[in-house]
C-alpha cells in the first residue's frame, strides 16, 4: 500500500501501529527530510503538530551514519544512526541513537521506510513511546 502524508496525518496511533508492523524492513535515508508529528487527528492534536513543526523541520542524514535534527533551520542534536530491533515489535529498524549528545541521550527515534521518499518514524523518550512521525523527502 501507498502512504501519502495526508493519510499518514488521518490515521489513529493505532492504524500507525499496524503500518509499523506491516513494515519489517528499512533502507538508511539520504539527505534532508521534512519532518512531521503524527499525534491523533484531533483539534488538540492539530494544534500540538503546528506547534511542534513550526520549529522542527525535520533531520538531514549525513555520510558516515550521522543525522541532525534541523531545529528553526539549523542543524541541532546531532545523533548516530545505527541497525536495531524497535522497542515495539523487536524487528530490524533504523535506530536513531542520541545517547552521546548532553541534551538527547534518553531521546531514541526508530525509523522504517514505508514508500518511495517516505519514513515512518517512532520518538521516545526514556524507552517511552511519545509519538510517529512522518519523514518525507
Amino acid at each position: 500500500m501507498v502512504y501519502s502524508l495526508k493519510k499518514l496525518k488521518s490515521m489513529s496511533r493505532f492504524e500507525l501501529d499496524r503500518v509499523w508492523k506491516g513494515i519489517s524492513h528499512h533502507r538508511t535515508p539520504v539527505g534532508r527530510l521534512r519532518g512531521y508529528v503524527l499525534s491523533h487527528p484531533s483539534i488538540v492534536g492539530t494544534v500540538f503538530n503546528g506547534v511542534i513543526e513550526s520549529f522542527w523541520g525535520g533531520r538531514m542524514f549525513l555520510p558516515g551514519k550521522k543525522c541532525k535534527n534541523l531545529i528553526a533551520g539549523q542543524a541541532f542534536l546531532q545523533a548516530r544512526t545505527h541497525e536495531g530491533k524497535s522497542l515495539f515489535d523487536d524487528l530490524p529498524c533504523l535506530v536513531v541513537d542520541y545517547s552521546r549528545h548532553p541534551l538527547g541521550r534518553w531521546f531514541r527515534n526508530e525509523i522504517r521506510m514505508i514508500g518511495n521518499g517516505v519514513y515512518l518514524c517512532r520518538a521516545y523518550i526514556f524507552n517511552r513511546f511519545l509519538w510517529h512521525e512522518a519523514l518525507v523527502r
